[in-house]
């Protein structure tokens, strides 16, 4: 999947999981990743029609839950 490999190489990251998702009745993907600082990433990528959605958040551990809310807030309709 070249928007995740595009992901991982910018942020330095490296993958800690990669799984299926839905949101609004579409199928996607949500990337887990992990930073060369200590800090990890959470990214959700669906594709809609002609159009890629990608939602991404990233922090130091303590921020996990405010990037899980984010992520979390998306919609598509």
């Amino acid at each position: 999947d070249k928007a995740k490999e595009g992901l991982l190489k910018e942020s330095g990251g490296s993958e800690t999981s990669f799984a299926k998702t839905s949101l609004g009745g579409y199928e996607g993907r949500e990337l887990s990743y992990s930073l060369p600082s200590g800090g990890s990433g959470k990214a959700r990528l669906y594709l809609v029609d002609k159009r890629l959605y990608v939602i991404v958040g990233a922090g130091p551990e303590s921020a996990g839950p405010a990037i899980d809310r984010f992520v979390n807030s998306f919609k598509l309709q």
